[in-house]
């Protein structure tokens, strides 16, 4: 007898006596478990190995992903392969993770029974058909303008970003890139992305969908596909729970190397001082409080910028046993995980092994948000990429287009330089760096951007006052962007003064 054995991503309290009686039994009778890669299968394998039962199979790693493939289309192959292989399924069930949920409906469409442990009433039942299936499959909620609020709001947006973006639903690709690059913790974000599945869950859409073809004997391929199309959707806040979880898993299970960070604007340079080696998450977190609430105590409350970032390597063994490898960064802002990056090995030709993010869903990236904005020509915004940057000021000079990631156009003094310069907002070309053309801050503006109150306005933005005032339409703003960005990036005041002149008196003519 050949058992699959799947599950929802729960704390290990919530698993079931009877559902580790069950696996006790299938040791006993010598049969054969299958298992995933999901944290629920890491479990029930640690089990297996505790009471030295060899008849196990896990499924090592899902294939990888193209960018353009979603979660779900790309594990379907690995989860069709281990129902064909089964005989029976054992799963527990949250009663909203997509996972579990689709490995039931592609067991049933192979006409295989499942002994389902359903976690919100504390059920167990056997399922051999849709019928039996079909009360444990809730309706869809949906989100609301208020879902979409409370998410900006949460992940620090400001009130005027608020009512603008706030008005509609945002697209599930937006909602979650928000989220995944908020300066908020990690936990924050896993809690908002539950939420925001459980109220849009597509299981019984799919339910509806699948079951028709199950009850017509149709093709499992037919069924993955359709499984594949209506999950396309849903993929994005999936996808984005599965890789918080994971990183959450290896916060608990690797060797932890700390580092400060900070962007230097003495030599204009991203620098990175080592702090030391720990053996545990709570020890390196520890210490990192210790420093913060040393630096508040040195500084007065107005001098509080929180500046700098911590980045926290996490380090597991080979399964060899031969040595280390880097699986992991954390990064750390006002002592909470924030963002994280998967790291994956290179390993070249000499020998020399190079660590490069997997990915930049939850860190990086050139572009973070390509959202449309409330401000229009001659605002002034302050732009606030803390910790990755000083804050300032700025003025946006062209505004059309704005679902373009060219708009809108700011001009703004290099942060801690007399130097001048212009840039997308979204493509963040802020900060000088001393070795390329630009440093650029890991936050997107747009979280804590907002409209200059006038008591925050300085001797230092008479420039973008002046520029403000004077500024009547958007062919204006073109034409000054022509003439600026062809004398170089990074120029005086006077010569800002003076192209501007030049635009004023050539519309004038």
């Amino acid at each position: 007898m050949i058992t699959y054995i799947c599950g929802s991503m729960i704390k290990y309290s919530q698993f079931p006596d009877a559902f580790w009686d069950d696996v006790f039994g299938l040791m006993n009778n010598g049969d054969e478990i299958l298992l995933g890669n999901s944290d629920f299968d890491h479990r029930v394998y640690g089990r297996c190995r505790n009471k030295q039962y060899e008849n196990v199979s896990v499924m090592r790693e899902t294939p990888k992903r193209k960018r353009s493939r979603s979660h779900i289309e790309s594990i379907l192959p690995s989860y069709v392969s281990m129902l064909r292989k089964c005989d029976h399924m054992i799963t527990v069930w949250d009663g909203e993770s997509q996972e579990a949920f689709i490995n039931i409906l592609l067991l049933l469409s192979l006409h295989k029974k499942c002994r389902m442990y359903y976690l919100p009433t504390g059920e167990c039942i056997e399922i051999g058909s849709v019928d039996e299936f079909k009360p444990y499959v809730p309706g869809r909620e949906g989100w609301t303008v208020s879902d979409m609020q409370e998410v900006l709001r949460t992940c620090g947006f400001e009130d005027e970003m608020i009512a603008y973006l706030g008005k509609g639903l945002l697209s599930e690709t937006d909602v979650t890139e928000i989220i995944s690059r908020a300066p908020v913790s990690i936990d924050k974000k896993l809690e908002m992305l539950k939420k925001l599945q459980k109220k849009n869950n597509l299981n019984h859409e799919a339910f509806g969908k699948v079951s028709s073809l199950i009850e017509k004997d149709s093709d499992i391929e037919l069924v993955k596909q359709e499984i594949r199309d209506t999950f396309s959707f849903g993929s994005y806040v999936s996808r984005a729970i599965s890789e918080i979880n994971w990183a959450k898993y290896w916060l608990k299970n690797g060797i932890y190397y700390l580092f400060t960070e900070w962007y230097d604007t003495d030599v204009f340079m991203e620098k990175s001082y080592p702090i030391g080696m720990f053996p545990s998450l709570k020890e390196a977190m520890e210490y990192v409080r210790k420093e913060e609430e040393l630096e508040r105590d040195d500084a007065d409350d107005d001098e509080i910028t929180f500046n700098e970032w911590y980045r926290l390597e996490a380090w597991d063994w080979y399964l060899d046993g031969k040595g280390f490898r880097h699986v992991y960064n954390y990064y750390i802002y006002k002592d909470e995980i924030c963002w994280f990056e998967r790291m994956n090995e290179d390993k070249q030709e000499n020998g020399l092994v190079y660590y490069m993010p997997e990915n930049m869903d939850f860190f990086g990236g050139w572009l973070d948000l390509n959202l449309s904005t409330p401000f229009k020509l001659g605002d002034i915004v302050n732009i606030d990429c803390t910790p990755f940057g000083p804050p300032f000021h700025a003025l946006i000079f062209e505004a059309r287009h704005q679902y373009d990631c060219c708009m809108p156009q700011v001009l703004f003094k290099m942060p801690f330089t007399d130097r001048w310069s212009i840039s997308s907002l979204k493509h963040k070309h802020f900060h000088k760096d001393a070795e390329s053309s630009h440093y650029e801050p890991v936050l997107s503006p747009l979280y804590r951007l907002r409209t200059v109150r006038k008591d925050e306005l300085t001797e230092d933005d008479e420039i973008l006052i002046k520029i403000s005032k004077e500024l009547k339409d958007e062919e204006m703003g073109y034409a000054f962007w022509s003439a600026f960005t062809s004398k170089g990036d990074g120029i005086s005041a006077e010569d800002v003064l003076k192209t501007w002149e030049s635009v004023v008196h050539g519309k004038e003519s």
